[in-house]
């Protein structure tokens, strides 16, 4: 018995060693992601085709040349080290292959160079840095037609391209003018006097001759390369014009027995020579003005008419007081703001002669309104003395002990004030016997 356990004993002993020396394959794979910038490139491992970026492959560990090529980049080489069971990672960054083109011109001209839509200088002219694949510039110079030239970049080699222009000019000869100092302008630019001869690129143009005086002659010349076109001006005399203002406005103005119409206005269309304005508004003196008129000239007028009539000036103390004259609205005061508490300057008329009664009045004046009566006289403005003054509120103040009045403010300083209830009482307060103050608008 004894002997078969130790027989059952060392066979479970031998089952345990092999199975403590049986191992699991856990190793991980060995594997190459190559990535180009650019995509698309072709990939070679030591010299074998593999295709084009991104690749992922699983490969033994070693030692290997990868290569990344594509066209228009320059090619790139690595030796890589691939090590067992990890992921490598490549990366290829490519750079693109450039080249520079001399762009000149037949004939040797200085012409402008439009490359991608910006000027970039003038012929003779050196692009660098150029890319790889198809490029196209525009050339312009004055008195030549534009060209547009296009090449392909396939190589690093330099190109020299030699752009023909050719010339498109011909000549616009203005004549004399049949005005004296006449002036020409082509397309709106000042080209001097006549007679004279301009050499212009060919197109459309819009001649335009001036002389003091006279309608402007426009010709619209349409201009070939190699041609000559020649311009004669013929200019018409202008009217003349008279600009007529008068103080006050309003005026009816009569020019030769016919009536146009009131001042400030303008008489156009007028033939030189002399005329007679005569200047006529209700209540003033008439006033006769000969003047002449030259060729396209403009003559300006300018009369004061005077009245026998009357105006009346007064100032009110506050502002917003309503003012009636002769039982009508008038107007309402606006404040000065230059003068602090005082209107505006009122003047009102023309007034005939006589007396006449102006009213003033304020809801909350004391009394509410107050009334002047004024004798006008011949031509004279009458100024009402010193201002025309109205007792309004201008504040409300309530006491410690509850008592609240209203009246006007007339002198305050840190410490007190000087109040008014009226005209007739004006009172000191403490500003430790105020509770507070409220500020009225003297304005209705």
């Amino acid at each position: 018995m004894k002997k078969w356990l130790i027989i059952i004993t060392a066979v479970l002993a031998l089952l345990g060693m092999t199975a403590c020396g049986k191992k699991q394959n856990t190793a991980k794979p060995t594997t190459i992601k190559i990535t180009t910038d650019p995509v698309g490139a072709q990939i070679r491992i030591s010299g074998k085709n593999y295709g084009k970026s991104p690749l992922n492959g699983k490969f033994s560990s070693g030692v290997y040349v990868i290569s990344a090529e594509k066209p228009g980049f320059a090619p790139v080489w690595k030796s890589v080290k691939v090590e067992k069971g990890k992921n490598n990672e490549v990366n290829f960054s490519l750079s693109p292959l450039k080249s520079s083109v001399l762009l000149t011109t037949v004939p040797n001209i200085k012409a402008n160079v439009t490359y991608k839509g910006k000027v970039i200088g003038q012929t003779p002219i050196v692009l660098s840095d150029l890319e790889y694949g198809k490029h196209n510039a525009d050339l312009k110079a004055p008195g030549y037609s534009p060209a547009h030239i296009e090449w392909n970049i396939d190589s690093s080699r330099p190109q020299r391209i030699a752009v023909r222009i050719t010339e498109n000019t011909g000549v616009i000869r203005i004549e004399r003018a049949n005005a004296n100092g006449a002036m020409v302008k082509i397309n709106g630019r000042n080209h001097g006097s006549l007679p004279s001869e301009f050499r212009m690129e060919q197109g459309e143009y819009q001649v335009e001759v001036t002389a003091p005086g006279y309608t402007p002659y426009v010709q619209k010349v349409s201009l070939a390369s190699g041609r000559k076109v020649s311009v004669r001006p013929r200019l018409t005399e202008l009217p003349g014009k008279i600009i007529v203002n008068s103080k006050p406005t309003g005026a009816m103005v009569t020019m030769n027995g016919k009536r146009y119409g009131t001042t400030p206005i303008t008489l156009e269309g007028i033939k030189s020579g002399r005329v007679r304005l005569v200047l006529s508004k209700h209540q003033y003196d008439p006033v006769t003005v000969d003047l002449g008129v030259g060729p396209g000239k403009t003559v300006r007028v300018s009369r004061n008419l005077t009245t026998s009539l009357g105006t009346i000036e007064f100032v009110t103390v506050p502002a917003g007081v309503t003012v009636y004259l002769d039982n009508k609205l008038l107007t309402v005061t606006e404040k000065d703001p230059r003068s602090k508490g005082y209107s505006k300057v009122i003047r009102t008329g023309p007034l005939r002669p006589g007396e006449h009664v102006l009213k003033f009045a304020h809801k909350r004046a004391k009394p509410k309104e107050k009334t002047v009566t004024v004798t006008v006289q011949k031509n004279k403005n009458h100024r009402i003395p010193g201002v025309v003054e109205l007792w309004v509120p201008n504040a409300q103040i309530t006491l410690k002990v509850g008592s609240k009045y209203e009246g006007r403010i007339v002198r305050q300083s840190e410490k007190s004030i000087t109040f008014e209830q009226s005209r007739k009482s004006r009172l000191d307060y403490n500003r430790d016997e105020l509770e507070k103050i409220e500020w009225l608008s003297e304005e209705e």
